[in-house]
């Protein structure tokens, strides 16, 4: 697995400035239109500095609706239990969160989904990662600080070289 840590930060720094820079700054941020584009400019950051270099094609209809299992996220070394959040989405589209730590059992292969903001309308760092287990389907939102990323070309496990 090659490490793109570095390169996933670089999208998620590009993608979080252009929303504080120019998009939040907009006369009415939280409409569609506003959402919109940043949707298209996220995606279109993501595919120039990390999806174009691992020869990943994703089509905008599938960004932030499903996760990209090419890319999958590791504990940083000397993390034994890591705090995550655990998604359970309803009915209605609503997804809660509880805490939880995972990995005395090991760790999930957890593919990327989205970097995420609680306050997604006001200035955001996008410090959290959602992912998602490629096992079982079950949602995880972790903090980025305690994730390295991977470019995954066929079997994955954490903590191997």
């Amino acid at each position: 697995m090659k490490n793109i840590t570095e390169t996933m930060l670089c999208f998620r720094d590009a993608a979080a400035h252009v929303w504080n820079a120019y998009l939040r700054t907009t006369d009415d941020p939280m409409s569609v239109d506003v959402q919109l584009s940043r949707d298209r400019i996220e995606l279109e950051l993501l595919r120039a500095i990390v999806l174009y270099n691992l020869k990943i094609d994703l089509d905008i209809e599938n960004y932030r609706h499903n996760h990209i299992q090419e890319i999958v996220i590791c504990p940083r070394d000397g993390i034994y239990d890591l705090p995550v959040l655990i998604g359970e989405r309803h009915d209605n589209g609503n997804t809660t969160w509880s805490k939880s730590l995972i990995g005395s059992d090991g760790f999930p292969i957890l593919a990327f989904k989205e970097f995420f903001d609680w306050n997604s309308y006001g200035h955001v760092t996008m410090g959290l990662v959602i992912v998602v287990s490629i096992d079982d389907g079950r949602m995880y939102m972790i903090e980025e600080m305690h994730c390295d990323f991977f470019a995954a070309a066929n079997s994955v496990e954490c903590g191997a070289d």
